[in-house]
C-alpha cells in the first residue's frame, strides 16, 4: 500500500490539533508594550509559488541576544505550527534578526531567515534549497491594534 495516501489524509487531522494548542497559547501570552517579546500577527507569501496566507508568531526571549519565535502558518485548508530561535542585533531604532531551521524534507529542508523590526513591525525574508519568499508582522495587543 501506498504509504503517502494514509499520511495525507491524516495530514490535516495533525494540523488542526496544533492550531489549537496554538491557539490556547495565543490566549494565555502576556502583552508587552516593548522589544520583540509578545504577539506578532500578518502574512507569508511565497515568490516560488505565489501560495500566501496567514501568519501568527509569539516571540519570548530565551537568553542574551537568543529569542524563541514560535510561528503557525495557514495555507489552504491546512496550518502548522513550528518553533525558530533568531538572533537580534539592535543598531539604534532598528533590529536585524538572523537565523536557520531544518523543517524536514517535507517543508523543504533548511531554511535561513533574515528580518529587520522597526518599531512594531517585522519584515522578514526566507530562503531554502527550493523554497523563497517574504512575510510580515505587525505587532498586536497593544491598545488600538488589536484586530
Amino acid at each position: 500500500m501506498n504509504w503517502r495516501i494514509p499520511f495525507c489524509l491524516a495530514l490535516p487531522l495533525l494540523m488542526g490539533g496544533c492550531s489549537t494548542l496554538y491557539d490556547r497559547k495565543w490566549e494565555a501570552a502576556p502583552v508587552p508594550v516593548a522589544g520583540l517579546e509578545g504577539r506578532w500577527e500578518g502574512r507569508w507569501r511565497s515568490e516560488t509559488t505565489g501560495h500566501e496566507g496567514p501568519l501568527r508568531c509569539l516571540v519570548t526571549r530565551r537568553e542574551g541576544h537568543l529569542y524563541d519565535f514560535h510561528f503557525w502558518a495557514a495555507w489552504s485548508f491546512l496550518s502548522a505550527s513550528w518553533h525558530l530561535d533568531l538572533e537580534a542585533r539592535p543598531e539604534g531604532e532598528i533590529t536585524h534578526l538572523s537565523g536557520e531551521r531544518n523543517l524536514g524534507i517535507l517543508l523543504g529542508g533548511v531554511y535561513t531567515f533574515t528580518a529587520t523590526v522597526r518599531g512594531d513591525r517585522v519584515e522578514a525574508r526566507y530562503l531554502s534549497r527550493k523554497e523563497r519568499g517574504t512575510f510580515a508582522l505587525d505587532r498586536v495587543g497593544q491598545a488600538g491594534t488589536d484586530p
